[in-house]
């Protein structure tokens, strides 16, 4: 019979690596992601923040500027002089218009306001008193039906139109109200407009005071910027076309004549992108619309605020000390956490161990005490017949040795026969010697 010998083979495997550097990397990697999301959210935030204050700003300052072009004072007084009959009686002749009172009360008007120029147009449009008069000198006719200022005048609202000047090519804000008839011309009857010029100068230095460290930007409905801090973007276009526009505009010449529309520049930059390179300084750009208004719409004044991100800096660097704080703490209770369920996981084994072993001693226990209880062994004396060799058991009875032992030691007996007694057997029954096996 061939006998194989085996021999185990114990394959010593070196523990893996890269799973634990895999998971190293990953963890920076979520790192690194959480800091850029921190610092971006961070950012937007501050942003957004900003943005939001520079548009209450805005309207701060828009509404200061609605307070000085929107003048009561300057409206009622024109409202109470085309009330008055002064006007109204100078209007039926130029001759009459040349008198010492009208261009008296339009003096007035113009010394009290600081206008730059004060007329009365009569019912074609055409001048007939202005503050330009000298004497009886007239300036050239000139017809005004198609401006707003005169025509909303006959509609018998007052209003305030910021315009190119036709007297002198300047850049004004025109108030004007109707004047009212008088000497035989029905009292509620609209014969003639007033109009006060005030030089766009002064709104304009009013722009720089309250807003000292942005730049200003007065825009018309249709994106004309007729006034701005910074004089090389005047009488420049937003939208970078006038569009349909283009005729009401050059019909009405609030911004000059055709051709003065035709020359305007679009601005080198999108006021609608919430930022804009200026001067190679970022600055944001907040809107706000005004109480200003025309036959196109409202006004709006756009603010140009140079981004000061010396504050975001600051929150940039606490928003990743926190980060870093937080990545530091999930990385203690990471490791607290994998601790914790490793000794949760060693005790759990250990405890599986004990109860293992514990069953296994209980069951050595229990086979311990089934042999115990199967081993019987004879003690003390046992009273034995002298002649026959039985045994007398607890009850009295006489046994033989074998059943004794047997039903007292648990033991089991082959029977055999001894050298001596075989000899005697062969005596006693005249057995051949030769046929017995002696061995047994």
């Amino acid at each position: 019979m061939d006998h194989t010998s085996t021999r185990e083979v114990v394959v010593i495997r070196r523990p893996r690596r890269l799973p634990v550097i895999a998971g190293g990397l990953l963890g920076w990697f979520i790192l690194a992601v959480t800091l850029a999301l921190a610092i971006y959210v961070t950012w937007m935030i501050y942003r957004a923040g900003a943005g939001s204050e520079l548009r209450i700003q805005t309207e701060i300052i828009s509404d200061k500027i609605d307070s000085f072009i929107l003048d009561s004072r300057i409206l009622g007084s024109l409202e109470i002089v085309g009330k008055g009959n002064d006007l109204a009686a100078a209007r039926q002749t130029a001759e009459d218009a040349a008198s010492p009172g009208c261009p008296e009360i339009l003096n007035t008007l113009k010394d009290m306001y600081g206008a730059s120029s004060v007329y009365f147009l009569d019912g074609d449009g055409k001048i007939i008193s202005c503050t330009h008069c000298a004497g009886s000198s007239m300036p050239p006719p000139e017809n005004f039906k198609s401006s707003p200022c005169f025509t909303k005048a006959f509609e018998g609202k007052s209003l305030v139109y910021p315009c190119v000047s036709r007297m002198s090519g300047e850049k004004v804000i025109c108030y004007s109200c109707p004047v009212y008839g008088g000497d035989g011309i029905g009292k509620n009857s609209i014969c003639g407009a007033l109009v006060l010029e005030m030089d766009a100068a002064s709104l304009l230095h009013f722009m720089r005071i309250i807003d000292s460290k942005g730049e200003l930007l007065l825009v018309s409905p249709s994106g004309i910027v007729f006034l701005s801090t910074l004089p090389e973007w005047d009488m420049h276009v937003i939208f970078g076309t006038l569009g349909e526009d283009r005729k009401i505009l050059s019909d009405t010449c609030q911004f000059g004549s055709g051709n003065a529309l035709k020359s305007m520049k679009p601005l080198p930059f999108d006021l609608g992108g919430g930022t804009v390179a200026l001067r190679g300084e970022t600055c944001d750009v907040a809107d706000s619309s005004l109480g200003l208004s025309d036959s196109l719409g409202r006004w709006k004044l756009y603010h140009l605020h140079r981004a000061d991100n010396s504050d975001a800096w600051l929150w940039i660097a606490g928003e990743v000390a926190a980060v870093v704080m937080i990545a530091i703490l999930a990385k203690s209770l990471g490791y607290y956490y994998r601790r914790n369920r490793e000794l949760r996981e060693r005790e759990r084994k250990d405890t599986e161990r004990l109860r293992e072993f514990a069953c296994e001693l209980e069951y050595r226990n229990r086979e311990l005490q089934q042999a115990l209880s199967e081993v019987k062994t004879l003690g003390g004396l046992l009273p034995i017949c002298a002649h026959c060799k039985k045994i007398r058991d607890d009850k009295g009875y006489w046994n033989r040795v074998e059943d004794y032992i047997k039903r007292n030691a648990s033991v089991e007996f082959t029977h055999g026969i001894c050298p001596e007694c075989t000899d005697k057997v062969i005596k006693e029954y005249g057995l051949d010697g030769d046929s017995v096996d002696r061995k047994s």
